[in-house]
C-alpha cells in the first residue's frame, strides 16, 4: 500500500530515519577518471535509481538509462550453512571464516581441514569453499578458492554468486570470470558494408540460439538511436540500455574489410548479452573493453587473429581481461 504524503512527511521526520539513514560521508555525486565516470547516490529507501543521460542539459530523450540497483543480497542470503576446507584447517582458514562471514553475516560457517570431510558431510552445507578439490562428493555447490583471500576476491565471489552457471575455478585462475561470457559458437569472421547489418545479423543470432530475448536486436537499435557505440580505434560495443537477457554471452565479429561509416573505422565488434540483475558483471565487461579499445596495437593485433582460440589467448596476454 503507498503512502499518503502525510505518511511519508511523518518517515522522514522520525529521528529513527535519521540515525539510521543519514549519511555523513562528502563523496556523493560524480567523479570522473582515466578509468571513466562513477557516480555515488544516497538514497536508502529506494529499491532502484534510474539514471538518465543526456546529450545537453536535461532536454529531448536520454541517450542512456542506468538502473542503479540496492546491492543484490538476496542470493547471498539463501546460504545459511556454509562450509570451508583447508590444507589443516588452522589460522589460515580461521582468516578465510571471518573474511567468509563478513559476505553471509547470516549464515553458519564452519572450518574442515581436509582428513575431516566426514564431518564436513555431516554439517551439510548450502555452500563449500575449499582451496583443493575433495574426496568425497558432496551435494552442495563448490568455489575453489586461494590459501589467502583479498578484497578483490571478495568481490569476485559476490559476482559469480549472481549467475545460475559459473566456473568454481574462478578466484584460482588468473583468467577473470568474463572470460566464460566468450564462445566459439559466437565468434566469426564477417564481412559487412553497414554497421546496422552487423548489429542486425549478430542480435538476430544471439536472439535464434536463446540468448537474447525476442526483440533483443530492436533494443540494441533503440540504444543506437541515442549515441552510436562504435568506439575508439574500431571496437564496437553494441548492447541494450537495460540487462535483460535469458543467457550471458558476448558475441564477437571480426571485419575481414574494416570500413568507415560515420567518420568512424569499424574493425571489430563486441556485442553484449546479459541477464537482468547481472550489474557487477556487466561493470566488469565494460571496464575490460573500454580499457583494452584505449590501445591501438592491441586492437590491431586482434583483428589479425586467425581463431576463437587465438583470439582468447591474446586477450589474456595483452591485458584485455586482467582483473585489475
Amino acid at each position: 500500500m503507498r503512502k499518503t504524503a502525510t505518511e511519508w512527511k511523518a518517515y522522514y521526520s522520525d529521528p529513527k530515519f535519521e540515525q539510521q539513514y543519514t549519511y555523513e560521508g562528502h563523496d556523493l555525486g560524480a567523479t570522473c577518471t582515466e578509468d571513466g565516470t562513477s557516480i555515488l547516490l544516497w538514497s536508502p529507501v529506494a529499491e532502484t535509481v534510474n539514471v538518465r543521460f543526456f546529450q545537453d542539459g536535461e532536454t529531448g530523450k536520454p541517450y542512456r538509462t542506468e538502473v542503479m540497483e540496492k546491492e543484490k543480497q538476496g542470493k547471498l542470503l539463501s546460504y545459511n550453512r556454509i562450509g570451508i576446507v583447508c590444507s589443516s584447517g588452522g589460522g589460515s582458514a580461521y582468516m578465510i571464516k571471518i573474511q567468509i562471514e563478513s559476505l553471509f553475516p547470516q549464515a553458519e560457517v564452519k572450518t574442515f581441514s581436509f582428513l575431516q570431510q566426514d564431518e564436513l558431510k555431516t554439517f551439510q552445507p548450502d555452500l563449500i569453499f575449499t582451496i583443493m578439490p575433495l574426496s568425497q562428493e558432496i551435494k552442495a555447490p563448490i568455489i575453489y578458492i586461494k590459501e589467502l583471500l583479498d578484497d578483490k576476491d571478495l568481490v569476485k565471489i559476490k559476482q559469480i554468486l549472481q549467475c545460475e552457471e559459473y566456473d568454481p575455478y574462478t578466484l584460482i585462475q588468473d583468467n577473470p570470470m568474463y572470460y566464460s561470457f566468450f564462445s566459439k559458437d559466437f565468434f566469426k569472421f564477417i564481412e559487412a558494408d553497414s554497421y546496422e547489418n552487423i548489429i542486425r545479423m549478430m542480435g538476430q543470432e544471439l536472439e535464434e540460439k536463446g540468448y537474447g530475448k525476442k526483440g533483443y536486436t530492436d533494443l540494441i537499435f533503440e540504444r543506437e538511436s541515442y549515441v552510436s557505440t562504435i568506439y575508439t580505434n574500431g571496437v564496437c560495443i553494441p548492447h541494450p540500455l537495460e540487462t535483460d537477457a535469458l543467457k550471458n554471452m558476448i558475441s564477437v565479429a571480426i571485419l575481414k574489410k574494416p570500413f568507415v561509416q560515420n567518420g568512424k573505422e569499424i574493425k571489430i565488434v563486441f556485442m553484449i548479452c546479459l541477464k537482468k540483475d547481472q550489474v557487477e558483471i556487466y561493470k566488469v565487461i565494460t571496464k575490460k573493453l573500454y580499457r583494452l579499445m584505449q590501445k591501438s596495437n592491441y586492437v590491431e593485433m586482434l583483428t589479425k587473429v586467425d581463431s576463437f582460440e587465438e583470439m582468447m589467448s591474446l586477450m589474456k596476454e595483452i591485458g584485455g581481461g586482467n582483473n585489475e
